[in-house]
């Protein structure tokens, strides 16, 4: 995992990373550069977190590989960078795998999805309840799979993911070893659960919603890249990042929300963007933790209705049609949603405005000095509950402004 810290004002940006990289999420190694600046004319670095491998080579090889392809002309706007990015990766990818390799590794990958699939409806069978009809059961689950991932971001069209899908219902036996059919394979993870029409047609949907939605396919996981600076055009500074998770010949899985750029506070322009593991860092920047506040309403308000002092949540009592006097009068989703609110704008009151107005007009180095503290917050938070130190080692901080481009204020190879 990571932690990466963004703060910009009207003079500049500032960027921090920690350089731990977790190893199957039980060992911890603390020297990976997680930024990667560009020389000048370029006012801009990159910064990446999460899956730290794409086909095989590691990101930071990638992104430098990248960055020496670029011409001596600045781009326009950071976005053109990030762009320029997803296009060189769906263009360079053959360099270091295969389009048949990666086929290979994308049907693996979907297939493990169809094997967590075929384990939870097996789970949800082995629930049921006497009577209950077993396809019913099967159906329910499959259904309640597909409602989850339809909620998901769509990455590829749903053309693009039938057309793969349809290309490996049929067998390949140019392969070695040969790849059986993509029916024959889910019939042999699915055994003996009962199978109809409706629920083939459940399992398709799946299949296509997996890819369509890039659930850990084609590459297993996705990497986050933000692209941190200035375009040729620009005077503040911009933070513009992408979703990578894998190719298929020269279709790129990857998503790429609207950029970041700094917003009027007070006097001048505040900007503040984090990344990976930073619920250290909100809980102080913002004065508390909306994820914990949400689960705390709903369990006292589940312990109101336990108690029987409250009528259920979204139940009207019988012969009655509005809720009674002793009952709290709204559904709980109202209820988790107006606590939410209510502790938004006391925090916005009481420390946001403040944070966001007095990053606006930090100098640099004391907002390099911040985000480095930051940082280290969110490693010593890991620290003392114990847990993996996938957090730490040396927190690099640089700068990047319009007239000097980007400097390092604190390096490893440095300190």
């Amino acid at each position: 995992m990571t932690s990466q810290l963004i703060l910009g004002n009207g003079s500049g940006v500032v960027i921090a990373s920690d350089s731990a990289t977790t190893i199957n999420s039980h060992r911890a190694y603390e020297s990976t550069d997680k930024v990667h600046e560009l020389p000048a004319p370029h006012c801009l670095a990159v910064m990446h977190c999460g899956r730290g491998l794409r086909h095989k080579m590691p990101i930071g090889v990638l992104v430098k590989a990248w960055i020496r392809s670029l011409s001596d002309e600045p781009e326009e706007s950071v976005e053109d960078y990030r762009n320029d990015f997803v296009s060189w990766f769906g263009n360079k990818v053959d360099r270091w795998q295969s389009a048949l390799t990666r086929d290979a590794e994308a049907w693996r990958f979907l297939l493990d999805q169809v094997d967590e699939l075929a384990k939870g409806v097996q789970w949800n069978l082995g629930r049921a309840e006497e009577g209950e009809s077993p396809t019913e059961v099967v159906l329910g689950a499959l259904r309640g799979a597909n409602e989850m991932l339809a909620r998901h971001d769509q990455i590829v069209s749903s053309a693009t993911a039938e057309s793969i899908i349809a290309r490996w219902l049929e067998p390949d036996n140019t392969l070695e070893p040969p790849r059986p059919s993509l029916d024959e394979s889910v019939r042999n993870f699915f055994g003996d659960i009962p199978r109809s029409e409706t629920i083939d047609e459940e399992i398709q949907t799946f299949l296509r919603l997996v890819v369509e939605k890039g659930i850990e396919f084609p590459d297993g996981g996705w990497t986050t890249l933000n692209f941190v600076g200035f375009g040729a055009n620009d005077l503040l500074p911009t933070v513009s990042w992408v979703d990578l998770g894998g190719s298929m010949e020269k279709t790129v899985w990857h998503r790429s929300p609207e950029s970041r750029k700094p917003g009027q506070w007070g006097s001048s322009y505040a900007l503040i963007y984090s990344e990976a593991q930073d619920d250290a860092i909100r809980l102080i920047l913002s004065g508390w933790d909306p994820a914990l506040s949400r689960k705390a309403t709903d369990m006292a308000i589940d312990n109101l209705y336990a108690s029987g002092k409250f009528a259920p949540p979204d139940q009207e009592p019988e012969g009655q049609g509005a809720p009674r006097e002793s009952g709290l009068g709204s559904s709980k989703a109202e209820i988790i949603e107006a606590v939410q609110t209510a502790y938004d704008d006391l925090s916005y009151d009481k420390w946001i405005d403040k944070t966001y107005k007095t990053v606006a007009v930090m100098p640099l180095l004391d907002l390099a000095a911040a985000a480095k503290a930051l940082v280290a917050v969110q490693a010593l938070v890991l620290d003392i509950r114990g847990q993996l130190p996938s957090v730490g080692g040396h927190i690099d901080v640089a700068t990047i402004t319009v007239n000097d481009g980007f400097r390092w204020i604190s390096r490893a190879e440095n300190d």
